[in-house]
């Protein structure tokens, strides 16, 4: 009797794969070393993302960082996932021909509203493994954001968790900009 093996994605061929067009015109990204498809993008969470862009662009844009909108992000050599915002080390010339790594992002976004379980649970565990400083998981349906701070690289979770509701700011990791959830929420 013979048993199955599951096939593990490297970045480098998830990139390959993607570039070839194996994926189509779907969104996907890479978790330890498996492809998910990411659920389509409600208007709600569309509009969260853009306001968030929106908010930090222009509010960084004379700081040496950059930001990132829905973009892939490295993690390791099998986890690239795709952010819905990113913040991370460095001018945006940095990243013209390679995505940001693990050590140099400082803020990873995650907007939530049908995807707050897979969220939580494979995605979170991913940024603490490869000890990304913050994490804000905007909880949609919920009304609040979710601050993840002090990773435990080898517990892949976080050692602080806050959370977040309308009157409270968020202070920017690595800047000098703080943010209103209200403003998140809309």
């Amino acid at each position: 009797m013979s048993t199955a093996e599951v096939f593990q994605w490297t970045a480098e061929r998830f990139e390959l794969a993607a570039e070839a067009g194996l994926f189509g015109d779907d969104r996907v990204e890479l978790l330890d070393g498996e492809v998910l498809v990411l659920a389509p993008m409600r208007p709600p969470h569309a509009a969260t993302v853009r306001s968030l862009a929106y908010l930090l662009i222009p509010a960084l844009a004379a700081q040496d960082v950059t930001v990132g909108v829905e973009g892939p992000v490295r993690l390791d050599e099998r986890t690239e996932p795709l952010p819905d915002v990113w913040i991370a080390r460095g001018r945006p010339s940095r990243y013209d021909d390679r995505h940001p790594s693990a050590s140099e992002l400082l803020l990873a976004v995650e907007v939530s509203d049908t995807t707050l379980g897979r969220d939580l649970r494979r995605k979170l565990p991913a940024y603490a493994a490869a000890g990304i400083p913050v994490v804000w998981v905007v909880a949609l349906g919920v009304g609040e954001v979710l601050e993840h701070r002090d990773p435990d690289v080898d517990l892949s979770l976080y050692r602080s968790v806050h959370a977040a509701g309308r009157v409270a700011t968020l202070n920017v990791p690595g800047t000098d900009l703080s943010v209103a959830v209200d403003d998140l929420l809309r």
